[in-house]
């Protein structure tokens, strides 16, 4: 199988290197950073610089977040692409249903969001 993952966190490393394991081919885009390239996955596993030229060659796209790229992916979503990820229409819905109230976490400096009804 053939999986592109679309990586807007630096956080596709261990799931790509699990699909390898399991015999899939890899691309994964990683977003960059503020300072430039992201060496996240460098030698672990194929990188490309965009990932939409490859959306066709992708048997599966795993979408690692719920915000960036969603416009974009909607149209793909919309046409059948077998995208492992939310499209706008959901996360209007979820956002929607619920409220997302940043909690400060000081002795950590993490922002998290703790969803409540």
């Amino acid at each position: 199988m053939n999986i592109l993952i679309v990586d807007a966190d630096s956080a596709c490393v261990d799931f790509a290197l699990r699909c390898q394991a399991a015999g899939h081919k890899v691309k994964a885009f990683v977003r960059q950073t503020k300072e430039g390239r992201n060496r996240v996955g460098d030698g672990l596993f194929e990188k490309v610089a965009t990932w939409e030229p490859h959306m066709k060659w992708a048997d599966l796209i795993f979408v690692t977040d719920n915000i960036c790229y969603i416009h974009a992916l909607d149209r793909y979503i919309t046409q059948g692409y077998p995208i492992l990820g939310p499209g706008v229409e959901l996360v209007k819905k979820i956002i929607g249903e619920k409220h997302v109230s940043p909690v400060r976490l000081p002795q950590q400096e993490l922002f998290i969001r703790e969803l409540w009804s």
